[in-house]
């Protein structure tokens, strides 16, 4: 059956400050390093989504997200639903979820676009 991929790759930064109010500066300096900069200090992340789609034969195709997540930051199918319920359209939301490992990138950092393989995992 044809299959369909959308990649969408974002980049965003975030920043923060380590600091213990209750020891001196020189302490803090030594602990947390550049991290206790009085104006913080920043890291940049980037997202890469991939979305999968099916012909489907009411709709014309059934959405599939193929989802990596931090090891640190756990997320479960129920809030990923949630989260596309509020934000897309109603056919726009997956009906199928996989939880994987890094998608494979060419030498720029773009997902590659070979289609994946199937998920005997997924979630629906």
């Amino acid at each position: 059956m044809a299959r369909v991929s959308v990649f969408r790759k974002e980049h965003f930064n975030a920043a923060h400050r380590l600091n213990n109010p209750d020891w001196d500066e020189a302490r803090n300096i030594a602990i947390f390093g550049k991290c206790n900069r009085p104006n913080y200090h920043g890291h940049n992340y980037e997202l890469i989504v991939k979305l999968t789609g099916e012909p489907d034969p009411d709709l014309g195709e059934i959405v599939a997200a193929a989802v990596v997540v931090a090891p640190d930051s756990p997320v479960t199918v129920a809030e990923l639903r949630s989260f596309a319920a509020e934000h897309l359209a109603y056919f726009e939301v997956p009906t199928a979820w996989w939880f994987r490992d890094p998608l494979p990138v060419n030498a720029s950092g773009n997902p590659t676009s070979s289609s994946p393989a199937t998920y005997p995992n997924a979630t629906a």
